[in-house]
């Protein structure tokens, strides 16, 4: 299975779809690194959201202080999973409360 195609997530925010995918692979190959590298998918990131389609989003997460408005905003409007249920954000939600929680100590 090829990557791009192979219609699994990958990586922090799950790169599904094969355009995303595909620009994930270029990014990490024009800057010599792997598409596993930590920092080269935060900086993958930091570029998408860098597109105007994300600016409500930005501004949002910039000025929001609830780890679960954070984390539901991201869910909806950016990573755009199948299950968008209200136990499916609760579950991502917790997971973000954990990490800051571990990211705090």
């Amino acid at each position: 299975m090829i990557f791009t195609t192979d219609k699994g997530g990958y990586g922090l925010v799950q790169w599904t779809s094969k355009e995303r995918k595909t620009k994930l692979l270029n990014y990490a190959r024009e800057h010599g690194k792997s598409i596993g590298d930590l920092q080269m998918q935060l900086d993958f990131l930091w570029l998408e959201l860098q597109d105007k389609k994300y600016d409500s989003l930005l501004k949002t997460l910039k000025s929001i202080n609830s780890v679960q408005k954070a984390s539901d905003k991201v869910v909806l409007e950016f990573e755009k999973p199948k299950d968008q249920s209200q136990k499916k954000l609760d579950e991502r939600a917790k997971y973000g409360k954990m990490l800051m929680l571990a990211l705090d100590n």
